[in-house]
């Protein structure tokens, strides 16, 4: 295809997100869309979340239900992030979640 035959390129920008992390399960139950080549079963992450090895059970993607989406967002302020970003080893995720 050339750069003539492309009338509109859209970009997505997703927050420090990949499309598996948005959209991956789509080809799971209960969408089961085909047309999506999202995550499959066994590439699930395991049961345990690595930002907290002990954890027990593990958090697993989980399709959003319109009904319930009451979970919680941590502050996005820098000393909140900086606890997050754990100066580059991008492992305080779940600690700063729990401890929000």
């Amino acid at each position: 295809m050339g750069m003539e035959q492309i009338e509109h390129f859209v970009l997505v920008m997703m927050e420090n997100r990949s499309f598996d992390h948005y959209l991956g399960a789509l080809n799971l139950p209960p969408e089961n869309r085909m047309d999506v080549e999202g995550l499959g079963r066994s590439q699930l992450p395991p049961n345990r979340h690595l930002n907290d090895p002990d954890s027990d059970p593990g958090v697993q993607p989980w399709p959003l239900d319109e009904v319930r989406l009451d979970f919680l967002d941590p502050p996005h302020e820098a000393p909140e992030v900086r606890g997050q970003w754990k100066a580059g080893e991008m492992s305080g995720f779940v600690s700063a979640y729990e401890a929000f």
